[in-house]
């Protein structure tokens, strides 16, 4: 038997290639720009899909918030897609075409584009400090055998978790290339400093891009926090390390925690909320 070594480098490669070959065959195949990005979408759902385990959701659609209890629900612009917490949540509503998930138990949202055009930059960047600065979370937290408090988490640093934000580009303008996107990531995310941050940034055939997390108590690490970061070589392999190990370290539902639900019908219960009773125990005579 020869022997043959495992290359998954070499695969991941390939993988990429055939990502852009795809979004080649969707652009000569369809005229119609929405069903093109209809089609991009369900290509990165289901390379998502293959790589992320079932404990997380995916879906498309909107993400609910509140900014704080006492506000009305809002929701976000239409998202390509969302991943979330697929066992301690599930989506306020289910329309079949897409969902509407509340950010209690949003984990990340991918931004998905056929071709990265270098006047798309801004946006991209804007759209993840909008994103972002979502922090505020809502649970229920049980407390005894028959109530529950509420807990409120982003309305400090040390509890806010703001979502991951990932963006894939299937291929780019001719006038981007590798040092052309990274400058102008850079550029951009100094100007619109706040939340700006990039998870993770793949663009077909240039590179994968990213911003790291800083201490902002540290003042050498202040002046990295709108520096991107930048692999030229075998981006897809890059992507799929990057979004595993983001999503591991991602804050988790406490098993303690319940998302409360009802805030987004504006009612609140009292700070001890009833929830259901203690099973009855059976005593024999």
């Amino acid at each position: 038997m020869v022997k043959k070594d495992f290359n998954y480098n070499k695969i991941c490669k390939l993988e990429e290639k055939i990502l852009t070959k795809r979004w080649e065959i969707i652009r000569k195949s369809i005229n119609h720009s929405g069903e093109k990005g209809f089609a991009a979408e369900k290509e990165i759902h289901d390379i998502l899909r293959s790589i992320l385990p079932n404990e997380y959701g995916i879906t498309t659609g909107f993400i609910a918030y509140k900014d704080n209890k006492e506000d009305p629900p809002k929701i976000s612009k239409q998202l390509d897609l969302i991943i979330y917490d697929a066992l301690k949540c599930s989506p306020l509503i289910r329309l079949g075409t897409c969902d509407v998930v509340p950010i209690e138990g949003v984990y990340a949202y991918v931004e998905i584009k056929g071709c990265l055009y270098n006047n798309e930059i801004k946006g991209i960047l804007e759209e993840t400090n909008r994103l972002r600065s979502i922090t505020h979370r809502y649970y229920y937290e049980i407390d005894g055998p028959t109530t529950s408090k509420l807990r409120e988490y982003g309305n400090k640093n040390e509890t806010a978790f703001p979502i991951r934000a990932y963006i894939i580009c299937l291929t780019a303008e001719s006038t981007l290339n590798y040092e052309k996107i990274k400058e102008n990531l850079e550029n951009y995310s100094s100007k619109i400093k706040g939340n700006v941050f990039i998870s993770g940034m793949l663009v077909g055939n240039c590179g994968y891009f990213y911003s790291y997390s800083v201490d902002t108590n540290k003042q050498n690490d202040i002046s990295n926090q709108y520096k991107i970061y930048a692999i030229k070589d075998n981006g897809f392999l890059q992507f799929k390390n990057r979004i595993l190990v983001d999503l591991s370290r991602f804050f988790r539902i406490p098993q303690n925690l319940t998302i409360a639900l009802d805030l987004y019908a504006n009612k609140q219960g009292p700070d001890n909320t009833n929830c259901a009773s203690a099973p009855t125990i059976i005593t024999g005579k």
